[in-house]
């Protein structure tokens, strides 16, 4: 009878925290049903059911989760025997885990954030691919007058070329834009089990989704756009970024230039309509800008060391965005100002929504 009471005990337990949880990400939860909604409607709408899905990221999160757990086992543990040197090693890791690490809101949190994100981020590639079906690419040649007006009649990346123009140095840049993928699902991990700072938490959490919502799908499919590294081949006209790819494709001679790789790969697929995770091409505004700056307000709220090594990255990404063909400037600068609006805006309903318990 003791062994069936608690197991029921630990079983209410649990289920009383899945609620508590589903409180707490409200707000997450309906924005993530908000963005599936806007998401059938629009394949609907545009008839392109048959090109959409949002069973595309499961396994690749699943993936990172098991990864992550796997690094966060190995550095934590590495850090205690360098920085504390208990007595008994395993003895104070297995009370550390169980005291601490595995308590079951850190675990539910982290779980439901994993369990969602996936249907998100499959509505979001699913829409991404779609966007020549739902608006033609009409905005370049806007954008590249608007690059050049800014920048005192020069495109902003003859502007870079004096300076960036060196393999070596673009190899540099190319390391750190690939690096986004590491440090955004790096971050979601950190985020997502996190217990320290709630409001801070649900701060980036929320942030993070409208990015993907507004600029991603809504601002993406109304200036729909293709980017200086397609220009020459999706319009016919004279194309003004046809040296910016020659010499990328020079460099790619003596390093392995992962952009143009993923370029290759994206182009063969807006050619065969593929469908798929991370596919689709969009300009207009830069996600890679606008969520390396969102790592760095994040990083200055936690840590000022944290917040200056963030900036400096969400920087090398912006002047790579466009020294690497992928966007114009006004695409980061655009993301840098709407994410910065987006952080403020989801900073206020956090703290609105912790003064007024709406389920009270």
């Amino acid at each position: 009878m003791q062994v069936t009471y608690s197991l029921f005990d630990l079983l209410k337990k649990i289920f009383v925290q899945i609620l508590l949880s589903l409180k707490e990400h409200f707000a997450f939860l309906c924005l993530i049903l908000l963005y599936v909604t806007m998401f059938f409607f629009i394949g609907y709408f545009f008839n392109t059911m048959d090109r959409i899905s949002l069973n595309l990221y499961y396994i690749d999160l699943l993936q990172n989760l098991t990864l992550f757990l796997i690094l966060f086992f190995i550095c934590h543990s590495l850090y205690v025997m360098v920085m504390i040197r208990p007595a008994h090693l395993f003895s104070y890791l297995i009370q550390e885990w169980k005291s601490d690490i595995l308590q079951p809101r850190r675990i539910i949190n982290g779980l439901l954030i994993f369990l969602l994100m996936p249907i998100y981020m499959s509505a979001f590639s699913s829409l991404k691919v779609n966007i020549p079906l739902i608006n033609p690419f009409l905005w370049d040649h806007i954008f590249v007058d608007i690059d050049n007006l800014i920048h005192f009649g020069l495109p902003p990346w003859k502007i870079l070329q004096p300076l960036l123009g060196y393999p070596f140095i673009t190899n540099g840049i190319n390391f750190f834009y690939h690096l986004w993928f590491i440090i955004m699902y790096g971050i979601l991990f950190w985020q997502a089990f996190s217990l320290k700072n709630p409001q801070l938490r649900m701060q980036y959490l929320l942030s993070f989704l409208l990015l993907w919502m507004v600029l991603g799908s809504i601002m993406a499919i109304t200036f729909a756009s293709v980017g200086p590294c397609y220009y020459g081949r999706i319009f016919n006209v004279s194309d003004p970024f046809q040296h910016l790819m020659q010499y990328l494709w020079s460099v790619k001679e003596e390093y392995p230039l992962w952009a143009l790789d993923v370029q290759e790969i994206l182009w063969k697929d807006y050619n065969l309509g593929n469908l798929d995770k991370g596919r689709g091409i969009s300009a207009m505004p830069s996600l890679h800008v606008a969520t390396s700056v969102l790592f760095g307000l994040l990083g200055w709220k936690t840590n000022k060391i944290l917040g200056i090594l963030l900036t400096f990255f969400a920087s090398v990404v912006l002047i790579g965005s466009v020294h690497l063909g992928w966007h114009y400037a006004i695409d980061g600068y655009v993301a840098v100002f709407c994410t910065i609006l987006i952080w403020k805006f989801a900073g206020y309903f956090v703290q609105c929504q912790s003064k007024k318990d709406w389920f009270q």
